[in-house]
């Protein structure tokens, strides 16, 4: 997982990182894979009837191919079952192929984070509702 995340991240974790974010209660990931390699996983965190996400990753030769969306759908469905209310994540204002598989997603802008980022870069925060 963390080499993924340096291949996917410019902002990478590293392995102590997901390492104590794996430890931690309330901590879920979800994974996908093929012929048991690993093509892309999410981490959430579990913070009262909320999930924060934590990171999500494709392998850059394996994007487009609808994996993000599907970790995000399975995420979902397991946040529900939870009884989760909505999802929450920051994400670079620069990432378009985020802003849209989010969109896509049903996460929608509800703030901004000025310079999050190292780099100064200001973050969007963004929520998906899981109830109606």
């Amino acid at each position: 997982m963390a080499h993924m995340e340096a291949l996917c991240s410019q902002s990478p974790w590293g392995f102590r990182m997901l390492e104590e974010a794996l430890a931690l209660g309330g901590a879920w990931s979800i994974g996908a894979e093929e012929d048991g390699h690993l093509l892309g996983f999410g981490l959430f965190y579990e913070v009262l009837d909320e999930w924060q996400v934590m990171t999500l990753c494709v392998l850059p030769e394996h994007r487009r191919k609808g994996i993000a969306r599907r970790l995000l759908e399975e995420a979902k469905e397991v946040a529900r079952r939870q009884g989760v209310q909505k999802l929450s994540l920051e994400v670079r204002q620069s990432n378009t192929a985020a802003l849209g598989l989010y969109a896509q997603a049903g996460f929608s802008q509800v703030g901004l984070r000025k310079a999050y980022y190292r780099d100064g870069e200001d973050a969007l925060l963004m929520d998906c509702p899981l109830r109606e």
